[in-house]
């Protein structure tokens, strides 16, 4: 009886710390944030947060289409972003 009680309980535990754990997207965002200088490459955020940097560039992506960062600049063909 108890154990069934004690396999509730870790479940939930288990929910409650998957919750907490913030998404690839936060971050990206927040890496892009705290940049400094404010103007990053995808190929800066990928090194600095550990993600490829394939994933990187499609939820900057997103960030783009949602406005909370920009393209500040073109340099050949990196983009440097900053969050808006």
């Amino acid at each position: 009886m108890h154990g069934q009680y004690l396999n509730i309980s870790l479940q939930y535990y288990v929910l409650i710390q998957s919750m907490k754990k913030k998404s690839t997207k936060e971050i990206i965002y927040e890496a892009i944030k705290k940049a400094d200088p404010p103007y990053v490459t995808i190929q800066d955020i990928a090194d600095i947060t550990k993600i490829s940097r394939e994933t990187v560039s499609k939820y900057m992506l997103v960030l783009e289409a949602e406005r909370k960062i920009k393209v500040t600049k073109i340099i050949g063909k990196a983009k440097l972003y900053e969050a808006t």
